[in-house]
């Protein structure tokens, strides 16, 4: 069986000496060496076989990529065994049940469906599913298209389908990663209120649910706006078959009962259902806020008590 040694003297008129096993030993270049194309040399690696009165019968010099190779297989080793102890502390700091939440809440928010939008006209049906990821991208871009419906029907247009690109997510997306990682900062951060941290998940799908809601609103305010435009540009009197010019004021009202006529119409007209995604990631967001709240609040009774 060959072992690894190191060279500590080139035999000259007296043997060499190798170290291997925890020995040294000696050898004699002409009956040992085996790589008659590398000369020995100082602090070289080398390859050692040993008779059966642990005498040194082969050396072999060993390439610098063999060696190179090995010392990579054993830093992903380490690596790996590193890993595991840290995965392993993971779990046993923050339990199977957390990482398993964390696992669905990413399933949910990721990979499945979050919510569809159905807008049914008498021409025609559109429905499309969008995941929270997406989703918070169409918020973003919303958000910035805010002031110019035009641009804003534009870019929906453009990235709603699933089959299209990504719309860019901005702080949204950076915050849903910290959001999600929000479990396992107990394992870095030892004070009692890390258990709290363990909300974030939820906290932020419910701050994207009302940002969602301020989102509808405003756009809804921005249409009506639109719309009010239109009419004054036009003239209300001109539209209701009543003359033209400025409207008077039961023409007034009646633009403005039109106009509100029109907004419940689009809002009737499309309808959003929640998916297999909210479901998948809301529960597991509900059991992590309530064990992250109830480990706070059991470690600070435990401190008042002490």
């Amino acid at each position: 069986m060959p072992f690894r040694g190191k060279i500590l003297k080139v035999p000259d008129a007296t043997p060499g000496m190798v170290f291997v096993n925890g020995q040294q030993k000696s050898f004699e270049i002409n009956e040992t060496w085996a790589s008659p194309a590398i000369a020995p040399a100082v602090q070289m690696t080398v390859e050692v076989e040993l008779g059966g009165q642990g005498n040194v019968t082969k050396l072999s010099a060993i390439s610098d990529a063999d060696l190179a190779k090995e010392e990579a297989l054993k830093a992903m080793g380490a690596a790996s065994q590193h890993g595991k102890e840290l995965a392993g502390s993971i779990v046993a700091k923050v339990g199977v049940p957390t990482l398993v939440s964390i696992a669905l809440i990413i399933a949910g928010w990721f990979f499945f469906d979050y919510y569809s939008t159905t807008f049914a006209s008498p021409i025609m049906t559109v429905k499309s599913h969008v995941t929270f990821w997406r989703g918070i991208g169409l918020l973003h871009v919303m958000a910035d298209d805010m002031d110019n419906l035009v641009t804003m029907a534009s870019d929906l247009s453009r990235y709603s389908s699933p089959h299209s690109s990504a719309p860019p997510t901005g702080f949204y997306g950076f915050f849903a990663i910290v959001c999600l990682l929000g479990p396992l900062v107990p394992v870095f951060w030892k004070d009692r209120r890390a258990a709290l941290c363990a909300t974030l998940p939820l906290l932020f799908a419910l701050f994207v649910m009302v940002q969602a809601l301020w989102v509808e609103k405003a756009i809804e305010d921005q249409a009506r706006k639109a719309l009010e435009q239109t009419y004054t540009m036009v003239g209300g009197g001109g539209i209701f078959g009543e003359g033209s010019g400025q409207a008077s004021p039961q023409q007034q009202m009646k633009i403005e009962a039109e106009i509100d006529k029109q907004v419940k119409d689009f809002k009737k007209a499309e309808k959003i259902s929640l998916d297999l995604g909210f479901y998948l990631s809301i529960l597991p967001s509900l059991y992590l806020a309530g064990t992250g709240t109830m480990k706070f609040l059991s470690a600070r009774a435990k401190t008042s008590i002490g």
